[in-house]
């Protein structure tokens, strides 16, 4: 079983707040017009950072993939075509692993690109 958790992007200040950043602020209310949740997928990259719903990650041969929530399982997506790539949950298969340790996060849709 993952571990559910959440981190958020800040519509306002235009950054991630973490969640336990978050948790320090109880008075805080969460709207959809200052708020941008981001779930946990429960895996992490090569280099043992977590991987967000909203995350890019850089695959071999340079390609990068943007995680969406979607139909209860998270997927990824072809950033440049929009292609469908797959389940992010098949990164753990045997099959896959390859992949999986070469996956690197390099930023979210929401922060700018470089």
């Amino acid at each position: 079983m993952r571990n559910i958790k959440f981190r958020l992007w800040s519509k306002v200040a235009q950054c991630i707040i973490e969640w336990k950043d978050v948790e320090r602020k109880p008075h805080t209310i969460f709207d959809n017009s200052r708020w941008i949740p981001m779930q946990f997928t429960g895996l992490k990259d090569c280099k043992g950072v977590e991987i967000y719903e909203g995350d890019i990650l850089k695959g071999r041969s340079d390609y990068k993939y943007k995680i969406v929530w979607e139909v209860c399982e998270f997927i990824c997506y072809h950033l440049d075509s929009g292609y469908r790539w797959g389940r992010l949950s098949r990164l753990n298969d045997l099959d896959m692993s390859d992949i999986f340790l070469n996956i690197e996060v390099i930023g979210n849709i929401y922060e700018e690109q470089k």
